[in-house]
């Protein structure tokens, strides 16, 4: 599945939709260069659980959590170098929690996750479009 988004509500909308139609799986894996959308869709999935938290990047923080219907982690692996850097932090635990969990840069770690998850991938096109891809875990 694909979509294009050519604003930051149209990537609201988008997050809100896959919330919907993927409503299945917990474990969101979100891939694509610096700026391209990765938290931008973050925060439009908090927002479509109508959570007031103010979502930002946990690039320097690694994990930021979020208290909404459901509790959300949001996980960026950007500047762990080692799978050892990885488990270090718990993400087995936020893995099993059963609860919403988004990690940026993902693909460093999808080779150890034996849960169902959704990579969802993002191609700036320019400024303002996005193109956003789907790809279901096997």
């Amino acid at each position: 599945m694909e979509y294009i988004s050519k604003s930051v509500q149209e990537t609201y909308e988008i997050a809100e939709k896959i919330r919907i139609e993927y409503i299945s799986y917990k474990i969101f894996l979100l891939e694509g260069d610096l700026g391209s959308g990765k938290t931008t869709f973050v925060k439009g999935f908090v927002n479509a659980l109508k959570c007031k938290e103010d979502v930002t990047s946990p690039t320097f923080t690694i994990v930021q959590e979020y208290d909404c219907r459901k509790k959300i982690y949001h996980i960026d692996l950007y500047r762990l170098h080692s799978i050892s850097e990885i488990i270090d932090i718990g993400i087995d635990d936020y893995l099993e929690s059963g609860e919403y969990v988004f990690i940026e840069w993902g693909d460093h770690y999808k080779r150890n996750i034996n849960e169902k998850y959704l990579t969802i991938r993002f191609y700036m096109i320019d400024l303002n479009t996005r193109v956003i891809n789907l790809q279901e875990s096997s």
